[in-house]
C-alpha cells in the first residue's frame, strides 16, 4: 500500500486506512489489476511483449473482463491466471489489506471481521498468502 507506515497493528493500520480513505479509493480493481499486468508482463521499454505475434505494443484494458489484448493480433493476456488471485471472486483491495494484516500475524477469525470476507474465505486467503510469502 503506498505510503503505509511499516510495523502497524490490525487497530493501526485500520485507523490509517480511515485516514486515507479517499486515496484508498484511487484503488480501484482496474488500477490493481493494471499495476499486476505492467509488474509481470511489461519489458524494458514499458511495452508488452506478444507472445502470439511476437511483437511488443501498448496492451489495452478489455472492457469488463480481467485481460489484456494486443492491439495488432487480439490477443489476450490475464495477469491474474497463475496467482493467488485467480478465479477468486473476492476483491483485489480486499487482497492486498489480507497481505498487509497477515504479513503482522492476524489471525483468519480476525481477518473475517476486518475487511467483511466469510470464515472460509479468510482461511484461503491466509493460506494463500503465507504459502506464496514462504516461498520466498
Amino acid at each position: 500500500m503506498v505510503g503505509c507506515p511499516e510495523n502497524l497493528d490490525y487497530k493501526q493500520f485500520f485507523k490509517f486506512y480511515h485516514e486515507i480513505e479517499t486515496d484508498i479509493n484511487e484503488f480501484t480493481e482496474e488500477t490493481l489489476l493494471t499495476f499486476i499486468f505492467i509488474s509481470r508482463y511489461w519489458d524494458i521499454n514499458e511495452q508488452t511483449h506478444c507472445p502470439a505475434c511476437k511483437q511488443s505494443h501498448y496492451f489495452k484494458k478489455v472492457k469488463d473482463r480481467t485481460c489484456f489484448q494486443c492491439p495488432n493480433c487480439s490477443h489476450q493476456i490475464y495477469p491474474l491466471a497463475g496467482t493467488i488471485f485467480h478465479q477468486s471472486t473476492t476483491p483485489l483491495l480486499k487482497w492486498c489489506i489480507a497481505s498487509h494484516l497477515i504479513s503482522k500475524g492476524t489471525s483468519a477469525r480476525k481477518l473475517q471481521s476486518l475487511i467483511g470476507v466469510s470464515n472460509k474465505t479468510a482461511l484461503r486467503m491466509k493460506n494463500a498468502i503465507t504459502k506464496v510469502t514462504h516461498t520466498f
